[in-house]
Formats: C-alpha cells, sequence, structure tokens
C-alpha cells in the first residue's frame, strides 16, 4: 500500500470516528448538523476522494506522506502557521464584536474534525484530482502539467472565498 492512500484511509477514519461521536452526542449547532455530514454524504465523499486521490496519482502529484518531507515541514509548519491565523482570526472577531459561531468544546473536536476532513476531501480534493487526472491525463494527454496544476489549483481555490462572500452578505456581516 502507497503512503497516500495509508495517509487517505488514516484521514477517512479519524473523519468516520468523529461522524459516531456526533451521531451519539448530538450537538445543537448548525456545523455538527450540516448536510456534508448526513451519513450518505459523507460516505459518498468519502469515496469520491478515493477516485480523485487515485486520478490525481495518475497524472503526477506527489505521495502524500513523501519520505523526502521532513516532520517540521510537514507538522510543525502548517500548525504554526494555523495557530497565527487562528490568532488573527480570534483577534479580528473581538475587535468587530461579530458573534461567537464556534462549536464550543468539546464536541469542537469532532464537530470541526469530521466536517473539515469532508469540507476539504469535497471542496478541493475531488475538483483538483478530477481537474488533474481527467483534463490533464486524459484531455491534454500529460501536456504542460504545471499550467494545468495552475490553472486547476486557481480555480478550484477561488470556489471557497466566493461561496463565504454569500455567507457573509446572508449572515448580515458584509453589505451588497
Amino acid at each position: 500500500m502507497r503512503r497516500t492512500h495509508f495517509a487517505y484511509l488514516w484521514a477517512c477514519l479519524a473523519v468516520l470516528i468523529a461522524k459516531t461521536a456526533l451521531t451519539a452526542w448530538p450537538l445543537e449547532h448548525p456545523l455538527a448538523n450540516a448536510p456534508l455530514l448526513g451519513w450518505p454524504n459523507l460516505l459518498l465523499v468519502l469515496a469520491l476522494g478515493a477516485v480523485a486521490l487515485w486520478l490525481a496519482e495518475r497524472w503526477g502529484c506527489a505521495a502524500a506522506l513523501d519520505p523526502r518531507v521532513g516532520a517540521g515541514r510537514r507538522w510543525l509548519a502548517p500548525a504554526l502557521l494555523g495557530l497565527v491565523f487562528a490568532g488573527v482570526e480570534i483577534a479580528v472577531s473581538l475587535i468587530k464584536g461579530y458573534p461567537n459561531i464556534h462549536v464550543p468544546f468539546p464536541g469542537s473536536v469532532a464537530a470541526y474534525g469530521a466536517f473539515g476532513m469532508a469540507y476539504e476531501i469535497r471542496h478541493h480534493l475531488i475538483p483538483l484530482g478530477l481537474a488533474l487526472g481527467l483534463g490533464g491525463s486524459l484531455l491534454l494527454r500529460g501536456r504542460n502539467p504545471n499550467l494545468v496544476y495552475f490553472v486547476a489549483a486557481v480555480a478550484v481555490s477561488l470556489v471557497e472565498p466566493i461561496g463565504q462572500i454569500g455567507g457573509l452578505r446572508a449572515m448580515g456581516l458584509i453589505g451588497g
């Protein structure tokens, strides 16, 4: 079994454990009860994520646990960046007086764990895997791989902020 498959299986297992915890101890919060976390939707996303991972590998993406990447670069740097960005978000929320929309601890561990992974798979892995695997490998037959990756990554990364603008407008946090 490849390192990437091993990592994906562990991620799926973590999502399923978190979803099981949310099922056993339900939370009254929109995130914990999001349609994405319904069992049929969640299982479909995990299965499509496996297909997208396979397509991305066919295109030539690097392994998820590439042995050439050290632990500091793989774990420490993202953790530190996450803490910095979380600190900025908390500071801005406190300064602006935004309402607390977060899931309270300890339910947040399961809710954010399950939703975060499922969301990343649905909004990033699946579209990027499909774009690279189908677009890069099948349609373009491997030509211009850097351009294909750049265009796919930019297109996939724009979907989330555009969707968040609509959500912020719906909550009345921004005008327009």
